[in-house]
């Protein structure tokens, strides 16, 4: 909506009181519109009014429907960023009820699982993850780079060779597969990615740095 757009503007110039004026005049006409109230919460986390903002993203989450997942995430989101850990599990709790197979969902679920150290959850949702995202690359890459971080290195490993086959120069890809493999103590390997790196990348620092 016009409004929406224009507030969203006024937040990123600061003028604060102009963007909650028009987003409360979306509300007064319509008190079920999401993206006004996650424009609201958006202007209050700005502010420093977390309490408010959680507020809205709240509401926002439990007026969506079900097949409406983004409020929810958002709300996650959120807690995480703010390192409210227990809060950010127990919205988790929502995502599950309403779409507990959905990619999204479980990459989300899955940070929330590192955010508590839970690493076998997390492990076992990347895993499911890293199986739905075939197709996409660069959403491979991120759950790489979460089963990196979760200690799990053959995920990591077959997840980038996914991103790998659909995009074979995917130099981000390439790099981490490579760290990877040298974690592992597959140094035949990770020498053979490295070299293939400087050959399709020569231009670039990456493959040398890892060289060395």
């Amino acid at each position: 909506q016009p409004q929406i757009n224009l507030a969203t503007l006024d937040i990123e110039g600061k003028a604060y009181d102009a963007a909650a004026a028009r987003l409360n005049a979306v509300l007064a006409r319509d008190d079920k519109n999401l993206e006004a109230m996650e424009t609201l919460a958006r202007l209050h986390e700005r502010r420093g009014q977390l309490v408010d903002a959680q507020r809205w993203l709240t509401k926002a989450a439990d007026s969506a429907g079900p097949d409406n997942l983004h409020p929810a995430l958002t709300l996650v989101e959120f807690h995480l960023s703010h390192n409210q850990l227990a809060a950010a599990k127990e919205a988790g709790k929502q995502l599950t009820g309403k779409a507990p197979d959905a990619l999204p969902v479980l990459v989300m679920l899955a940070r929330v699982h590192l955010a508590h150290q839970e690493l076998v959850p997390a492990r076992a949702n990347l895993t499911r993850a890293a199986t739905l995202a075939s197709q996409n690359p660069t959403l491979l890459l991120k759950i790489a780079l979460l089963q990196s971080s979760a200690g799990h290195l053959p995920g990591a490993a077959y997840s980038l060779g996914k991103a790998l086959v659909e995009r074979p120069n995917f130099l981000a890809a390439q790099a981490l597969l490579a760290e990877v493999q040298i974690r592992q103590g597959e140094l035949d390997k990770a020498d053979q990615q490295v070299r293939q790196i400087i050959a399709s990348h020569p231009q670039s620092g990456v493959g040398y740095s890892l060289q060395g």
